[in-house]
């Protein structure tokens, strides 16, 4: 979080908050615009560009801090994720050594500055797994395990696509297969977990 408005926004990061912009100018948070004219074109879905309008209203201004800011946070959660994820099989230190790897690997410290959907769409990915691992192994009620991780899903999709639910999807599946456990698939919990996935995304 420190000196986020040193770097220069570049890249795509400019495409992102201009979106962002267009949609406080229009006041359409649908339908992303570059210069008032629909924007389809590398053009992903609108809840990092929310995110980053939001900032800015909250900020009176769209600068460097309303960009990266998501992305910083995102980290900052996967980072408490993976800490609270690890704990439930680890020593604390171990925990901490854990949240700490990751927090501080080359590549996640320079995406927690970049207003790109990378660090969100992480963030909901690897929620989706590891809090649907974390319900599962530790027997939480059924629905409450599915409807989080497709909630996550949901969100993840709303930042990058929908290669978010074939993740999700393809990764459960192969585990409930391996570990011959593939019943908990088939149940009304997931059937509730899906359409929490449909209401949020639609």
């Amino acid at each position: 979080f420190l000196r986020l408005d040193d770097l220069t926004i570049r890249g795509e990061e400019s495409r992102r908050a201009t979106v962002g912009m267009e949609m406080i100018a229009t006041g359409d948070w649908i339908v992303p615009r570059q210069q008032g004219n629909p924007y389809f074109m590398s053009a992903r879905p609108p809840l990092q560009s929310w995110s980053m309008a939001v900032l800015s209203l909250l900020r009176g201004n769209v600068d460097a801090v309303a960009v990266s800011l998501p992305s910083a946070v995102s980290i900052l959660l996967i980072t408490l994720l993976v800490y609270g994820y690890s704990s439930t099989f680890l020593s604390p230190v171990g925990a901490l050594a854990a949240g700490a790897a990751y927090s501080t690997m080359g590549q996640v410290m320079e995406l927690g500055r970049l207003g790109e959907t990378d660090a969100m769409f992480t963030l909901f990915v690897s929620g989706s797994l590891l809090l649907w691992h974390w319900g599962f192994s530790r027997r939480w009620k059924p629905g409450i395990t599915w409807g989080i991780a497709w909630f996550c899903v949901a969100l993840a999709t709303l930042t990058k696509g929908i290669q978010a639910p074939v993740y999700f999807a393809m990764a459960i599946g192969v585990y409930l297969l391996v570990t011959r456990k593939w019943r908990f698939a088939l149940s009304w919990a997931n059937v509730f977990g899906i359409m929490v996935f449909a209401i949020v995304w639609g």
